[in-house]
Formats: C-alpha cells, sequence, structure tokens
C-alpha cells in the first residue's frame, strides 16, 4: 500500500510512519478498529508482498480473530479507553 497522501490525515498522526516500507500487517491490525477493512485500503494498494515476505505470525482472516478484535474494541469503547492517549504508547513507538 502507498498511503502517502494519507499521512497528514491519519489519526494516529506520525506513528504510522512506524510501517514505512515493511510488512507491517501486524501493526495494522492491533492498531485499527474492525472498520477499517480492506475496502477502505483498496485504493491505496499498489501491490502484493511475496509470500516469504508476509507475516504469517497471524491468519488474521480468521473467525477467532475477527471476534476477539472486535470484542477488544467494544471494550476499549464501552470504557472509554483510549489507546493512542497514552505516555507509555507514545515511548514505545518513537525509543
Amino acid at each position: 500500500y502507498d498511503i502517502t497522501s494519507w499521512l497528514p490525515l491519519h489519526p494516529g498522526g506520525d506513528l504510522i510512519r512506524q510501517g514505512a516500507g515493511i510488512e507491517c500487517t501486524a501493526m495494522f491490525e492491533s492498531s485499527h478498529p474492525p472498520f477499517v477493512n480492506e475496502k477502505f485500503l483498496e485504493k491505496y494498494k499498489i501491490g502484493e508482498l511475496k509470500k516469504e515476505d508476509r507475516d504469517t505470525t497471524y491468519e488474521y482472516k480468521t473467525e477467532f480473530w475477527t471476534v476477539l478484535k472486535s470484542r477488544v474494541w467494544n471494550h476499549f469503547k464501552k470504557n472509554k479507553i483510549s489507546r493512542h492517549d497514552c505516555m507509555e504508547y507514545y515511548l514505545k513507538a518513537f525509543c
């Protein structure tokens, strides 16, 4: 994906740059709610990674992952938890 035009609009600010030029599926999946999906990203797609370059640690399209992610995000929303407004998050991102 080439999201260069999206950078100034990204709600997470410059944190998006952590994934620049690398395979960042795990980073993307763990940082976005379920509604940020492939349809949204389709306009930025420029190609596919070679199979050997893909992160195969998790299979993100399984029912387990989808349900888990949905439950976590619902917990954040219900309890008014914002992961992005946390000093520890920024320190881990930039240190």
